[in-house]
């Protein structure tokens, strides 16, 4: 019995170090960008009329925010699009820095107001 134990246990072990090694090589944030990328080819194959379409699922409105102290971009982002889809880090400073040009998204400071990105999907 106590053989069975100690397999098991090196067993679990083993599988433990596997899946941080694959973590860490492979990891989620690559992940999000292979299917971003597809995405992107995929877009790229389809008609005019159902690229639009799909453009237009990826909209964000604009809404006007006070920072708070302690807040961040993501925060406050992550904050006012609570149900919605994950999207890039990436993607989201760019957006900031589209609707506010010449502000530093590591640098907003409290008191001020900002547009930030208010994502929509339309389903």
């Amino acid at each position: 019995m106590g053989f069975f134990k100690k397999a098991l246990v090196t067993l679990f072990i083993i599988l433990f170090i596997v899946s941080i090694f694959k973590d860490l090589t492979v990891g989620t944030i690559n992940s999000i960008q292979q299917v971003e990328e597809q995405n992107d080819n995929s877009s790229e194959s389809l008609e005019p009329s159902q690229n639009t379409a799909q453009q237009n699922a990826t909209d964000y409105q604009a809404l006007e925010v006070e920072v708070r102290p302690g807040d961040t971009v993501l925060s406050i982002i992550e904050e006012i699009n609570r149900a919605e889809a994950v999207l890039s880090i990436d993607s989201i400073i760019a957006d900031f820095q589209k609707m506010n040009p010449g502000t530093n998204p590591q640098q907003i400071q409290p008191g001020e107001t900002y547009l930030f990105p208010l994502y929509v999907s339309e389903e």
